[in-house]
């Protein structure tokens, strides 16, 4: 399931981009969190009573994800621990930014010694959302420590934790992921002992995955016995391009569209309630009340493509505002936390992934580098890391054939790179099944066999 607003599960992952919304009247959250079903899967129903996963359009699958009953049950969620980090004391944060230069994440720990699992959220991911809670209750019911970290592009990230203060270059988010995660190491090793490490990430959040794998390979600091990579995008690039022209020919009048789209959907999930006398609570309630909406693929592909607009506007925004590139805010206007959001909003809306990579992130790391553009695009896919993925046992990825968000030969990319490494699955969409019982049960055997096969889980 994708979110829209992704920083509303928690008070302590809010951010600007919650202050910049307020001018759509509210609607981002209770569309999402109401009409589309996006609240806490963790308590599940019974385990899957298939081992086939059931919904076949890829765009439905994003959207909702697996049926309650379906979903892997993970029995009492673990109790999740608030940690946080200053990485740069001295940084400058404009107070718009609602976590300034503080760094947090959560974890959960076993009573003895474990392995500990770092679960990496996808494109624009805090480390609240649901489904890095999710994994992270996964990995906690087979016996593993699991600490919950934001994506680099994350609001909070880039104000905190981003040393370029410019996210999607995969090498440079890597760097940064280590330094958080050996802080993180450092700090929970004073109250729990941690016999290994092991890290899953899901979209964006498995590229990331394989890139800090790939850095850790030459210096074995975690010397991770199993990385997971789930519904990875290939090539940043590429998955950028679909995505801006999925919002393009879904969305043609941009706001405009996504206003229509969202009170039509509203209106579809009231009638709902007054039909079956359900209250809005849980995700049973939730996933019947899209059912019963019958969205059609130009709904569906709406709600995707706003989804991820959003991030890549909130990632631009704060990019911009970081680096004093003066695309979005003025460098010489100071923000501070009364300051007047709507015009920064309606200009971030207009930045796709695809402007931000053009206007943003290549002519910062053409100034500081001394590669070319080419090589620059080069560096954010897989196949740049294509030798260590090949070569290295202990990495494994899990896709879906019809997966959204990747291009013309990545499956065949990832299926020669991985060989009898690769699942992928017929159906599932964009991590639509990343919550389906074999599938987690799945991932669950591989950590546990791969952590024992390193004598780590005692």
């Amino acid at each position: 399931m994708i979110r829209l607003s992704r920083n509303t599960s928690s008070p302590n992952a809010g951010s600007t981009e919650i202050r910049a919304r307020r001018r759509v009247r509210h609607w981002p959250v209770l569309f999402f969190v109401f009409a589309l079903g996006l609240g806490d899967s963790t308590h599940a129903s019974e385990s899957a009573k298939t081992s086939v996963y059931p919904i076949k359009d890829p765009y439905l699958a994003t959207v909702i994800g697996t049926p309650p009953e379906l979903q892997a049950d993970l029995g009492k969620a673990p109790k999740l621990k608030l940690g946080k980090w200053v990485r740069f004391p001295e940084r400058e944060v404009p107070n718009v930014f609602w976590n300034g230069n503080t760094l947090r994440y959560v974890w959960a720990h076993q009573k003895g010694p474990a392995p500990l699992v770092f679960v990496l959220a996808g494109t624009g991911g805090s480390f609240f959302d649901p489904k890095v809670r999710f994994l992270m209750g996964a990995l906690h019911q087979v016996g593993f420590h699991v600490v919950g970290l934001s994506s680099p592009t994350h609001t909070s990230f880039i104000t905190s934790a981003s040393e370029s203060e410019m996210p999607g270059r995969p090498t440079a988010d890597a760097e940064d992921l280590i330094a958080v995660m050996r802080q993180v190491r450092d700090d929970l090793g004073q109250s729990i002992e941690i016999s290994g490490f092991g890290i899953v990430g899901y979209s964006l959040g498995g590229t990331d995955a394989a890139f800090v794998a790939e850095l850790d390979s030459r210096s074995q600091e975690f010397d991770f016995f199993e990385v997971y990579l789930i519904n990875p995008a290939v090539n940043l690039h590429t998955s950028a391009k679909k995505l801006d022209v999925l919002y393009r020919e879904a969305l043609p009048d941009g706001e405009k569209s996504i206003n229509l789209l969202v009170s039509t959907s509203l209106k579809k999930a009231i009638h709902y309630v007054h039909q079956s006398g359900s209250t809005p609570l849980g995700s049973d309630f939730l996933y019947q009340a899209i059912a019963a909406m019958h969205p059609t693929d130009a709904d569906l592909e709406g709600v995707i493509a706003t989804s991820f607009r959003l991030s890549s506007a909130n990632m631009s925004f704060t990019a911009d505002a970081m680096t004093q590139s003066g695309k979005i805010v003025d460098p010489q206007k100071k923000l501070k936390a009364g300051t007047d959001m709507e015009a920064y909003f309606d200009e971030s809306l207009h930045w796709s992934f695809v402007r931000y990579l053009n206007e943003l992130l290549l002519p910062y790391w053409l100034k500081r580098t001394d590669l070319d553009r080419e090589q620059l695009v080069a560096q954010a896919s897989l196949a740049s890391i294509r030798e260590f993925l090949q070569s290295t046992d202990s990495i494994e990825v899990v896709t879906n054939r019809d997966d959204i968000v990747l291009g013309p030969g990545d499956l065949e990319f990832l299926s020669q790179t991985f060989g009898d490494r690769a699942t992928i699955h017929p159906t599932g969409g964009h991590c639509g099944n990343l919550e389906f019982d074999p599938n987690v049960r799945r991932m669950q055997q591989r950590f546990v066999a791969a952590a024992e096969a390193r004598s780590e889980l005692r």
